[in-house]
């Protein structure tokens, strides 16, 4: 499956690439909200991972965004931040956020949080 992750940080691009990759996922990335709705136009992911927190146009913006483009409003949207608190994760849900995952996200764990929540979203079907 496409993926395009959005995020300022480029250890935690790094990290997810690192996660996916052996999962044999082709991965788009994208250093910033404005970019990632570019690559999300031409690539037409089939989820796209998106940092809440970012310089510029915050994720959540990001997302808000995402979701009044007719041409990629339907690609399901999984935030993962550092932002945890109540707030923040409502703050996504009104975004249009699919699913929310919290930052610091242990390798180990990530692919099989990250096939629950998309299953949630699609049905039964597997990232």
């Amino acid at each position: 499956m496409k993926i395009l992750i959005i995020d300022d940080e480029a250890i935690f691009r790094m990290m997810i690439e690192s996660f996916l990759d052996r999962e044999g996922h082709d991965l788009v990335f994208a250093e910033n909200g404005e970019e990632g709705i570019k690559k999300a136009r031409v690539h037409q992911p089939g989820l796209i991972l998106l940092d809440g927190k970012m310089p510029g146009i915050s994720g959540f913006k990001t997302c808000m965004l995402i979701r009044k483009d007719a041409k990629i409003k339907n690609i399901p949207v999984i935030m993962l931040t550092a932002l945890d608190k109540v707030g923040d994760v409502e703050d996504a849900f009104k975004a249009g956020a699919d699913e929310y995952i919290a930052k610091p996200i242990e390798a180990n764990t990530f692919v099989s949080i990250l096939n629950r929540k998309y299953k949630r979203i699609v049905g039964n079907r597997p990232i």
